[in-house]
């Protein structure tokens, strides 16, 4: 069981961090940063995304996708929406 839980938790931090690159890679987009930046970015995205996806398969869960709208500086001058695809995994 202990072991479960653990292999479930890789998987929602896998998530996680691929969904942070997803919103990292809009807001770097809006703002016109570096290729590089840019490609960097995207990089980590994808690697996350892959191992994210491998797990999920080798456990039996589904990964779907939806678009995300987020406001970022909220309520200041500078607001602006991103809008992003973040992964979600179905049990």
């Amino acid at each position: 069981m202990e072991y479960e839980k653990m292999i479930n938790d890789m998987l929602h931090h896998l998530v996680e961090r691929f969904n942070s690159y997803g919103q990292l890679v809009a807001i770097n987009r809006h703002n016109n940063h570096d290729e590089g930046i840019l490609e960097w970015n995207r990089g980590n995205r994808c690697a996350y995304e892959e191992e994210a996806i491998d797990l999920a398969r080798k456990l039996g869960r589904k990964v779907d996708y939806e678009m995300k709208e987020e406001k970022i500086m909220k309520d200041t001058p500078n607001e602006y929406t991103v809008e992003y695809r973040i992964m979600k995994i179905s049990y």
